[in-house]
């Protein structure tokens, strides 16, 4: 009986593995590739995902088709198959088919937080790539070996952060996104009832503007905004002017060449509407190419500047964040490129501006993080920039974050993040949803102080009207960070929300005086604190020389030496420090020698000193050289006996008379702002 059975079953195994492999044998892999690409070509990637993961069911050593799936999903946001097929295609070796599945792979193992095991993918990859893709750049490997090591070492985790879900009141099924304070008790935000970045066919609902109440971090249920909105179109990326009387948003749709274009439009608050909204012109929305994410921030001195995301040329690579001044009128000027410290060959989006500390926040997929789009903070304006900061883990995760809204000094806000725990009703990681954050325990650093107008009494008296302004000094770069401008009144904090473990630059002005600076820094505070600091500024005397000590030169050259350099530096910082002062910079000689060779030589010194300023960026318009001669001596020599007559021999009071002096001569009408060696006027 036992060999009976034993006999039935082998028969039923014999039998079933020729019905699979006549199954097999049936299976056309040729017309499901075919149809896939068919799909693709329609926009249906799902039909063509499910084509392509038949093709591997029966052939699982097809490893173009493996690849081609692992794209698929990673586009879909299911990095754990996308992770499977790009193993797949690997195999043993990376096939010529696919050469960069290697590099996918180890994103995809990044991604879904595989740190450890990334790296040796990574490095493993780098060690076997012989390719020459164009669409990539072999250095963006090592930027996402930084990442996984950040991760790994837990060297950027933040302790002091609450994340939280909002839940089903905020968040759909499908994409929620591009949230914007729309007032102190509601928040405006895009969605749509099916996932139209993955999908895009006539039957898609398009992303509109929803609205939800919040109180007391309580959300209501999301209704569809009663503005903007505009059928079969995307409607997202809402933000306001700083005066809140301008709302910006994108309007994106196909353009006649089948290309989907995003467009950013303005509607103004007028006689208690907002307005129809109005295109803005062709320097931010450059004809066939796409505009997205506007965002508004302001300078140091309070201009208003519209930051936004676009492919346009010219660019580092990839998405770029751009910029163009806004006109109190509203009218926009010409857009510039962010810059190097922001921008990277490859994309960088969703930028948001905290007027209060002046910081930009930003997402990119090219700097060092924790996987996908991280979210990174920067200090400046325009073109001008602290050096980007991972924000850090809980905030950062190893997908996507992006859309950062900081609220009340970024101690609170929203981000968005296609991570574990949204609601989906495909992958894990689909569709991004709304998340909040809040730092606890905030160590809140304010500075305090006075200005004063200094003596050479000693006895200083307070000065009033004074403005104050904060520069941040980068750690890398040592360069000073513009940051914030404002009228100082006696007795409040200059500045508040001073960040931890920075270094700073205060700065006092006042029309009529000399501008005054001090450094300070947060390093190793550890409780809330206020910190006191005075600033004493001198009275602009138009009549008085102002001694430069050590300028020196060898005997009847007019060429500065190496040393004198440094004093020149203190007179380039006072010009830097007082950008509206023009001086006269006077040369003096002894009494040995001819007048006119005296003078000459005298000129000619001078105008070294000049030309080494000019060289480290100061407009010649502001120093006037002028060689004195012998012609005014601070003391008469000749009746000094030690004091030789001819070129033989020197005595202190040669030296006191061969002197470089400057003066105060007049101030410009507006201030010179520097671009490199460039220099323009403000007109404004």
């Amino acid at each position: 009986m036992k060999n009976s059975i034993t006999l039935f079953i082998a028969l039923l195994f014999i039998q079933s593995t020729i019905l699979a492999t006549t199954d097999k044998a049936k299976f056309n892999a040729t017309k499901n590739i075919k149809a896939a690409e068919k799909a693709m070509e329609v926009g249906d990637v799902y039909q063509a995902a499910d084509l392509y993961d038949e093709v591997l069911q029966n052939d699982q050593k097809n490893k173009a088709v493996a690849y081609k799936l692992g794209m698929l999903y990673f586009g879909f946001r299911d990095y754990k198959n996308a992770e499977r097929c790009f193993q797949m295609a690997i195999g043993e070796n990376v096939t010529s088919s696919a050469p960069l599945a290697g590099y996918y792979y180890a994103l995809m193992q990044k991604m879904n937080g595989k740190y450890p095991e990334a790296k040796k993918s990574f490095e493993a990859f780098k060690k076997s790539y012989k390719g020459e893709e164009l669409a990539f750049n072999k250095k963006w490997i090592d930027v996402e070996i930084e990442g996984c090591v950040m991760a790994i070492n837990k060297s950027n985790e933040i302790k002091n952060v609450v994340v939280k879900h909002p839940g089903t009141e905020l968040n759909s099924p499908y994409a929620d996104i591009s949230p914007v304070l729309w007032d102190s008790s509601s928040i405006l935000f895009a969605s749509r009832p099916t996932d139209t970045i993955i999908v895009r066919n006539k039957d898609n609902y398009q992303l509109q503007f929803y609205k939800a109440t919040v109180d007391n971090g309580n959300f209501s249920k999301a209704a569809l905004f009663e503005k903007f909105n505009i059928k079969n179109k995307d409607i997202k990326n809402g933000c306001f002017s700083a005066d809140k009387k301008r709302f910006y948003f994108n309007i994106c749709g196909e353009n006649k060449d089948y290309q989907n274009i995003c467009e950013i439009y303005v509607s103004d608050f007028k006689n208690g509407n907002w307005q129809d909204p109005v295109k803005l012109p062709e320097s931010v929305n450059m004809p066939k190419y796409t505009s997205l994410h506007p965002a508004i921030g302001i300078t140091k001195d309070n201009k208003e500047i519209l930051y936004f995301v676009s492919d346009r040329p010219e660019g580092k690579g990839g998405l770029d964040i751009w910029y163009a001044t806004v006109s109190k009128a509203g009218d926009v000027g010409e857009a510039r490129n962010a810059g190097s410290k922001i921008n990277t060959d490859r994309n960088e989006v969703t930028p948001s501006f905290d007027f209060i500390n002046k910081t930009l926040y930003f997402s990119s997929d090219g700097k060092k993080g924790f996987g996908g789009f991280d979210i990174y903070s920067t200090t400046g304006s325009t073109s001008v920039w602290s050096v980007p900061e991972n924000v850090g883990y809980p905030i950062n995760s190893s997908v996507n974050d992006q859309w950062f809204v900081a609220e009340n000094a970024s101690k609170k806000g929203y981000f968005v993040s296609n991570r574990s725990g949204i609601i989906s009703i495909k992958s894990e990681t689909c569709c991004p949803d709304i998340f909040t954050f809040e730092y606890v325990n905030v160590i809140n650093i304010a500075l305090r102080g006075k200005v004063f107008e200094k003596s050479d009494s000693g006895i200083s008296k307070e000065l009033s009207g004074a403005k104050i302004s904060i520069s941040l000094i980068d750690d890398e770069s040592n360069e000073n960070v513009g940051i914030s401008e404002q009228s100082f009144e006696a007795g409040k904090p200059y500045f508040s929300n001073l960040k931890l473990e920075k270094k700073y630059k205060v700065t006092a002005t006042k029309e009529g005086y000399l501008s005054s600076s001090i450094t300070l820094n947060t390093l190793n505070i550890t409780k809330t604190d206020t910190l006191l600091r005075d600033l004493y500024l001198s009275k602009i005397d138009k009549n008085k020389a102002y001694r430069l000590n050590n300028i020196y030169y060898d005997f009847d050259k007019s060429n500065l030496r190496d040393i004198s350099t440094k004093t020149l530096d203190s007179l380039y910082f006072i010009l830097t420090e007082n950008p509206l002062i023009i001086i006269e910079l006077g040369s003096h000689t002894d009494s040995r020698g001819s007048d006119e060779y005296n003078l000459d030589l005298s000129q000619k010194r001078a105008q070294s000193c000049v030309d080494y300023l000019i060289s480290k960026g100061i407009a010649k318009e502001r120093i006037s050289p002028k060689g004195y001669g012998e012609s005014k001596p601070l003391q008469d020599c000749s009746k000094l006996p030690e004091c030789p007559t001819t070129s033989a021999g020197d005595c202190d009071c040669h030296q006191l008379n061969r002197r470089t002096e400057f003066r105060i001569i007049g101030e410009l009408d507006a201030k010179l702002y520097y671009e490199g060696q460039r220099i323009q006027e403000n007109k404004e």
